[in-house]
């Protein structure tokens, strides 16, 4: 039997999370356990923020009442039983990968409880095989000759691409992952589906519908058969993951009993909506629905980053830096190096995230007379070159000591039999000095100094106001400021000249994440996006 079924169109800024959320606090108010209500969230993040608002509503439930509050891989993880060490990731894969002779960009270390889809390195060949066999699944392309006619235009061979190579590299992953009692995210899904498994819910809530794969909308249209209504959520336009198999059609296409179209944005400014409008416009697979900007006028700027006014804009509220690539980045998180201005990287390690930032916070506290832990005092002897700063068996008896009384406090006075006489020429400076003999290269160092002079230990402990990344990790973000480079890879840009109108939606995310001022920078290259020519 079919689910009474509403899809719910939710443009940039229009509140479509705050629509599902009050979809959820509606039934349980009507009185449906909180175990039957299913919200299946694209990122971990939003399944976060439905559970917390649902516990903040009905104090009285707790994290396992609200147990199918999940993203669709987590949900496959939990009901097929799996523990961590059955699924395929991180070092497994690099283990799989050393023992066939691949090459492989490292892959990260995922906690399947909070799986999420993300835009993949491809760099090397082991890279495309491994994503390639992912991707077919996710189409539901059993036949690997016809998934391999369809994958790539030679252009975009990487070295040794062929279909022997394809071929054998499925029949030694497939077995591999037999022999080793192995599992990766989209055999979840095929699990799932073979065994006909799901979650017993009475109520399933499915956001950001267009990024669904065919593969994924076969898992909700199975769960969806055992509810007695279904809501999903989306905005074709916002579809940005069709590089990993998701098909907006299926949004589009789906059998429903009504819609509701959310129109007002409460985030896009009238300047930055004008020409996102007018990008995205210029798409012919598209349904248009009404869409209204914020009253704000906001503003839309061109401009170059080495004259890019990051402090200012960090100054008066948050900003994202944002580029279509990873690579591309780097460019960005130099220049905040160079400034010395504290950022968030949204995919990768942060500087401020690290245990650096812990063993700096403990040396500034030190130089100030102040007492640390001495778990913390332990770790910034550790960071300390022994043979010039430190005597004899300093790191081993600090070591020794934060094992017996780690929670226990030591001031640096009390640490002096520990250090060299030419260690406290730096350390008894209040300026940071001490951070020139911590083993850290030349240009971490300079940054971490930087930071001290700019903000003090604030800029050490607070959120930091600017944050980089891809579009695809600011997905469902906002921010003051944006800043957008125009840049992409060359397979992302044969992407773009072949099928505009994939990376067209890519781009209009990224505009629309901006709530008052949009900064669009000079191309740097001529494998960019042609910000005069599009909007």
């Amino acid at each position: 039997m079919s689910p009474k079924t509403m899809r719910i169109f939710g443009p940039p800024g229009t509140g479509k999370t705050t629509a599902l959320l009050d979809v959820v606090e509606r039934h349980l108010r009507e009185g449906v356990p909180a175990h039957e209500i299913g919200f299946m969230a694209f990122t971990r993040a939003a399944a976060r923020e439905a559970k917390n608002r649902a516990l903040q509503v009905f104090p009285w439930l707790d994290s396992d009442d609200l147990r199918w509050f999940r993203t669709i891989h987590s949900a496959c993880y939990s009901l097929l039983g799996l523990g961590r060490g059955s699924v395929a990731t991180g070092a497994k894969l690099r283990d799989f990968a050393l023992q066939f002779g691949y090459e492989m960009s490292p892959p990260a270390d995922r906690d399947p409880e909070d799986f999420e889809v993300q835009e993949m390195m491809l760099r090397t060949l082991g890279d495309y095989l491994l994503f390639f066999e992912d991707w077919r699944r996710n189409l539901m392309l059993w036949d690997i000759t016809e998934a391999y006619n369809r994958f790539l235009e030679p252009v975009d061979w990487p070295d040794g691409w062929s279909l022997q190579q394809v071929r054998e590299f499925h029949q030694r992953y497939r077995q591999w992952k037999a022999d080793n009692g192995l599992v990766d995210f989209a055999d979840m899904l095929m699990l799932v589906l073979r065994d006909r498994v799901a979650p017993p819910v009475s109520v399933l809530i499915v956001d950001e519908m267009q990024d669904l794969s065919p593969l994924q909308a076969e898992v909700i249209r199975l769960w969806a058969s055992g509810a007695r209504l279904l809501y999903l959520a989306g905005d074709p336009d916002q579809a940005i993951y069709t590089f990993n198999g998701a098909d907006p059609g299926i949004f589009l296409n789906w059998p429903h009993d009504d819609d509701r179209q959310l129109t007002q944005s409460h985030r896009v400014p009238q300047t930055v909506h004008e020409i996102a409008l007018r990008l995205i416009r210029r798409n012919r697979e598209r349904v248009d629905v009404p869409y209204k900007p914020q009253q704000e006028e906001g503003y839309v700027r061109f401009g170059y980053l080495n004259s890019l006014p990051i402090e200012t804009l960090a100054q008066e509220g948050s900003v994202l830096l944002l580029a279509r690539n990873r690579y591309l980045l780097s460019d960005f998180t130099d220049a905040l190096v160079a400034r010395g201005l504290p950022f968030e990287a949204l995919r990768g390690s942060s500087p401020l995230r690290t245990g650096v930032t812990s063993v700096i916070l403990a040396g500034t506290r030190l130089t100030r007379g102040e007492r640390v832990s001495i778990a913390d005092a332990a770790r910034f002897v550790d960071a300390l070159p022994s043979d010039r700063y430190l005597v004899r068996g300093a790191k081993a008896r600090m070591a020794e000591l934060a094992r017996q009384c780690p929670e226990a406090d030591i001031a640096v006075w009390e640490m002096e039999p520990h250090f060299k006489p030419s260690f406290w020429d730096l350390l008894v400076n209040r300026n940071g000095s001490f951070i020139e003999a911590l083993r850290l290269p030349p240009l971490q160092r300079a940054y971490y100094k930087k930071l001290l002079e700019r903000g003090g230990e604030r800029a050490l402990l607070d959120a930091p106001r600017i944050k980089v990344g891809t579009i695809h990790s600011a997905k469902g973000m906002e921010a003051d400021f944006v800043v957008l480079r125009p840049e992409m890879a060359g397979r992302t840009y044969a992407e773009w000249l072949r099928a505009p109108e994939g990376e067209r939606r890519c781009w209009y995310v990224g505009l629309t994440r901006a709530r008052k001022g949009l900064w669009l920078l000079e191309p740097a290259g001529m494998r960019a996006i042609d910000w005069r020519l599009e909007l």
